[in-house]
């Protein structure tokens, strides 16, 4: 079982989160902040980042439990191209 936020980072967590939640795809027409955050509802998301508007559907808990962006402008986005792989092995 993880962490238990407190009511600081469930709301730091809910404010980044509603930036990208487009619809509850499991409940259509439920807001976001009517679940909880551990739900296991399909959701879509729209990357927040400017001029992105890459969509992609996800449950809630798996956008709450990592501090990891979801851009597609990220490493390994169409613009950037696939991410350098790191020879872990001696030649």
């Amino acid at each position: 079982m993880g962490k238990r936020r407190n009511a600081t980072e469930v709301a730091a967590v809910r404010a980044a989160l509603q930036a990208e939640f487009v619809s509850n795809l499991s409940n259509p027409g439920m807001a976001l902040e009517d679940m909880r955050l551990s739900s296991t509802d399909r959701c879509q998301w729209r990357c927040s980042a400017e001029g992105c508007g890459h969509q992609w559907p996800a449950r809630l808990q798996f956008r709450t439990r990592t501090v990891k962006p979801s851009g597609a402008l990220s490493v390994g986005s169409a613009e950037t191209g696939p991410p350098a792989r790191e020879n872990r092995w001696p030649s």
